[in-house]
């Protein structure tokens, strides 16, 4: 696995975001997580994204 793959599964996967995301939506200040991806490693990191059953919206990227 590349670094910069590995970077993006980190910082995709960083628990403080879900942390936080999870108090604003209990506090009504958002209603979903959403992540819009890009071309670079699109298909793992979306999968990635998806298995990790965090986000309510996830978008892939058709035109690079």
């Amino acid at each position: 696995m590349s670094k910069d793959l590995e970077a993006e599964k980190k910082r995709l996967l960083n628990d403080e975001m879900f942390e936080a995301v999870t108090k604003l939506k209990k506090e009504g200040k958002i209603r979903f997580l959403a992540l819009f991806s890009r071309p670079n490693n699109m298909e793992e990191l979306l999968m990635t994204a998806v298995n990790a059953g965090h986000f309510d919206v996830i978008q892939p990227s058709f035109n690079s």
